[in-house]
């Protein structure tokens, strides 16, 4: 399933023959979609967002909640694709339907572009700014929930990296470790504390 922003947008794909797409109306992707996509068993769905200033925030935020809160799997067309254009519409009523099929064929994985979008503001020229832009990167097998999400994120992080993906599995699997030793201890703290203030 294609899920757009608008509903004018939608209906104008729809009539020009792309008959799986919806909309989402206020840019942003809701539980009450989600109960939609559940009730019509949809199994992979593809977000084009607006690309404009908000587009690739709301997509970001779609595809966390879809990963949180469903076993859809997302695919993202890059808006910056659409360029010059803002939204799928606008491509196709200016350069045709077979114009939004070619870039169609560029989606890429959910989490490869959640990878790419979190360490695009760190110059990975440099070492410092590239560790950083590292440990972001690793911080999403927060959200994953299983091992095909664990894979995608395995394989863009030794792509963008040039990493051996055994080496980044390591990583991803300290990274937890740390992670879940952090949670404990910070719970733990969070006991003694009420303990002191209540008792």
């Amino acid at each position: 399933l294609l899920i757009v922003e608008g509903y004018p947008d939608a209906a104008y794909l729809y009539a020009a023959g792309i008959k799986n797409i919806a909309a989402v109306g206020q840019a942003k992707l809701s539980l009450s979609h989600l109960e939609g996509l559940s009730h019509n068993n949809v199994k992979r769905v593809i977000i084009s967002f607006d690309n404009d200033n908000v587009g690739p925030e709301n997509t970001e935020a779609a595809i966390k909640m879809l990963i949180d809160k469903t076993e859809i799997i997302p695919f993202v067309l890059e808006p910056s694709l659409l360029s010059p254009h803002k939204d799928p519409d606008e491509l196709v009523r200016h350069e045709g339907l077979d114009a939004l099929k070619n870039i169609l064929d560029k989606v890429e994985n959910g989490i490869s572009w959640l990878v790419k979008r979190k360490i695009s503001k760190y110059d990975l020229t440099k070492e410092i700014e590239k560790q950083e832009a590292f440990n972001v990167a690793l911080s999403l097998e927060l959200i994953l929930r299983d091992e095909y999400d664990r894979e995608m994120l395995v394989d863009s992080i030794a792509h963008l990296f040039s990493l051996q993906k055994e080496t980044v599995r390591t990583q991803l699997k300290s990274f937890k470790e740390k992670s879940k030793k952090n949670f404990l201890f910070f719970n733990f703290f969070s006991f003694l504390l009420l303990h002191f203030l209540f008792f």
